[in-house]
C-alpha cells in the first residue's frame, strides 16, 4: 500500500475510534450519574441479545445511557467493517485478486454473521 492510502485508513480509523471512545465514556458516566445509587440484582439474568439497529438508535436519539454506550460500540464495529471496505477496494484497484479476495470473504462473513441474529 502507499503511504497517502495508509494514512487515509489510519485517519478514518482514528477518527471513529475516538467518536467511539467518546460515546462510550460519556454514556457510562451518564448511566452512573443516573443509575449509580440503585441496587442492581446480578443473580437474575436479563438477556437483550435481541437488540437491534432501530432499537440501539432510538435509545440513542432519546439519550438513554444504555443506548448511548451500545451506538458507541456499534460505531466501533463499523469502523472495523469501514476498514476491510477500503483495504478491499484497495485491492481492487491494485489489482491483487488473492487478498481482495480474503478481503471479500472477511467482509461477507462479517455481514453475514452480524445480520444473521443469533
Amino acid at each position: 500500500m502507499n503511504d497517502r492510502f495508509k494514512l487515509f485508513i489510519g485517519s478514518v480509523f482514528t477518527f471513529f475510534l475516538l467518536i467511539s471512545l467518546l460515546l462510550t465514556v460519556a454514556g457510562g458516566a451518564y448511566y452512573i450519574f443516573k443509575e449509580g445509587q440503585s441496587i442492581k440484582y446480578y443473580h437474575v439474568f436479563q438477556n437483550s441479545s435481541q437488540i437491534g439497529l432501530q432499537k440501539i438508535w432510538q435509545e440513542a436519539l432519546t439519550l438513554s445511557p444504555v443506548g448511548i454506550i451500545q451506538m458507541g460500540i456499534l460505531i466501533l464495529i463499523f469502523s472495523q467493517l469501514l476498514r476491510v471496505v477500503l483495504i478491499a477496494f484497495y485491492y481492487v484497484k491494485s489489482h491483487d485478486f488473492k487478498f481482495m479476495f480474503f478481503s471479500f470473504f472477511i467482509i461477507g462473513f462479517i455481514i453475514f454473521s452480524f445480520f444473521l441474529n443469533f
